[in-house]
C-alpha cells in the first residue's frame, strides 16, 4: 500500500498561522490517518495525542478513533 502525502497547511514552513488554520489542519490530519487505517483494515482502536505550537498558540488534543475504549486524560502545565 502506498500512502499519498498531502499538505494540510498551504505553506507548512511559514511561521505565521492562525489558531483556526492549525485547528483545520489538525482535523484534516486526523481524518487522513483514519482513512489510512480503514484502507489498511485496522479495526482496533487508536488512541492518539496531537500537539502543535506556533510559539504564540498551542493546540493539543487527544483522540480515540473507535470510541470503544475510554481515552486517558490529557494533562498540561503552563508557566514555570
Amino acid at each position: 500500500m502506498r500512502l499519498k502525502k498531502k499538505k494540510q497547511l498551504r505553506k507548512p514552513f511559514d511561521a505565521h498561522f492562525t489558531l483556526d488554520e492549525l485547528r483545520v489542519a489538525m482535523v484534516q490530519t486526523i481524518a487522513q490517518i483514519n482513512r489510512w487505517q480503514d484502507e489498511a483494515g485496522v479495526t482496533e482502536a487508536s488512541l492518539m495525542n496531537f500537539a502543535v505550537s506556533t510559539g504564540s498558540y498551542v493546540l493539543v488534543t487527544r483522540y480515540n478513533n473507535r470510541n470503544a475504549t475510554e481515552s486517558a486524560s490529557l494533562f498540561y502545565s503552563s508557566g514555570t
